[in-house]
């Protein structure tokens, strides 16, 4: 089984696509799917008043993704001295390399994707926006942050995590229904 980490905007997806039972008995058998305490606080952070119907009910958008994430995740991991350094790390050669974004809008993801590289989680599910003037990703997939992951993680000799979409992960899922 794959182990891997969902990003905050997966369970967004997840839930407006009204999708949790297909990704929770997709993911049986084949993905271990762990959390960040980054993730975690994003999507407490959410302050929507938005509601959808799931399931026949009309329910709360904060409390499905409560619940998505609490369905989905088998272990939530804490930012520990180690994680902190290596997101810090990804972020000054990001900046060397010449990434522009401020630390603040990055910071989070290069937390998740240190986390991931700590822990040894083979793929980043993100859904990131594309940046339409020059057609690349805002963040966490940019050149720029690939390449500071590559260079980090190759000196502290870990291994760095792919990048996946949420098409990806539902291609994923429903490739294993046909061979199942």
């Amino acid at each position: 089984m794959k182990r891997v980490i969902f990003d905050t905007n997966i369970y967004g997806r997840i839930v407006e696509n009204a999708e949790l039972v297909f990704v929770a008995n997709g993911i049986d058998n084949l993905l271990v799917n762990y959390g960040s305490i980054v993730v975690k606080q994003e999507l407490k952070g959410y302050e929507g008043s938005r509601v959808l119907r799931y399931e026949g009910k009309v329910r709360k958008f904060r409390a499905l993704l409560f619940e998505a994430y609490d369905l989905l995740v088998k272990k939530t991991y804490e930012i520990d001295e180690r994680t902190s350094r290596l997101a810090k790390e990804y972020f000054m050669v990001y900046v060397k390399l010449g990434g522009n974004k401020p630390q603040n809008e990055l910071l989070n993801d290069f937390l998740v994707v240190a986390t991931a590289s700590i822990h040894g989680l083979e793929i980043v599910y993100t859904e990131e926006k594309e940046d339409v003037k020059e057609g690349t990703a805002r963040t966490m997939r940019s050149q720029e942050a690939l390449k500071a992951y590559e260079i980090i993680n190759e000196l502290n000799k870990l291994n760095s995590p792919k990048f996946k979409s949420y098409k990806d992960l539902k291609a994923t899922l429903k490739a294993k229904r046909w061979f199942a």
